[in-house]
């Protein structure tokens, strides 16, 4: 993992292993990825932070490269289906 601070409200974690994506492939649930990834969207949506990323460990990426930022708004639009967000 790789933090870095951008300013006082927004940071970015890079994430090279995840161990979610460790414990489904162990009990034969990997079927469950990339879905579970896009999860983040829909918490960081209702609790309403920012957040975005572009790649993720779950869709085969080499990193989940997150943005978060506690003043924001993640946009959770529901006709984009969860194909177009990574």
């Amino acid at each position: 993992m790789r933090y870095r601070a951008i300013d006082e409200h927004s940071f970015e974690i890079d994430f090279y292993q995840c161990g979610m994506k460790r414990l489904c492939e162990e009990q034969g649930a990997a079927g469950l990825f990339p879905g579970v990834c896009r999860i983040d969207y829909l918490i960081s949506h209702y609790i309403g932070c920012g957040f975005c990323r572009t790649k993720t460990l779950g869709d085969g990426d080499e990193v989940c490269n997150c943005r978060y930022s506690t003043h924001g708004h993640c946009s959770w639009p529901l006709e984009e289906g969860l194909t177009e967000k990574k």
